[in-house]
């Protein structure tokens, strides 16, 4: 095998010449469409006669553009939408859930209560019975 078939075509350029050049094509890609975004914003007119100059392939290019740019922001709303109601209700759940703590901790000291005075009614009737024996043995 040869190793040479296997290296890519060094184009006399090194690494990080390449990354420069992709980072300028991308950025002036960029740069031109916010600034053709921007435009359309403030001088339609003055972009649809550039558009018509352009022909018929930049015009319906432009037209999907706005188009998808529309249906972003009200998929973008929707999901802002989408995020309060969730929010909401997960801020409806944590009440619920703090109210069920509450209700228990309130059943749980009751319960408690009850079983402390369970046990003085039952220490009284012991006290009561032991009086009655004590009695019946002196008569």
């Amino acid at each position: 095998m040869n190793q040479e078939s296997n290296t890519q075509p060094n184009l006399g350029l090194d690494t990080s010449a390449k990354v420069r050049r992709v980072l300028f094509v991308g950025s002036s890609v960029g740069g031109g469409a916010a600034f053709v975004y921007a435009l359309v914003g403030k001088e339609p007119k003055l972009v649809l006669e550039t558009l018509q100059k352009f022909g018929p392939e930049t015009f319906l290019g432009l037209i999907a553009l706005l188009i998808l740019d529309r249906g972003f922001k009200s998929g973008i709303a929707m999901l802002q939408k989408s995020t309060e109601a969730q929010q909401r209700l997960a801020d409806a759940v944590k009440q619920i859930a703090h109210k069920d703590d509450r209700e228990r901790e309130e059943q749980r000291r009751l319960m408690n209560f009850i079983g402390a005075q369970n046990e003085r009614i039952l220490d009284f009737l012991s006290g009561l019975d032991e009086k009655h024996k004590s009695k019946g043995a002196h008569a």
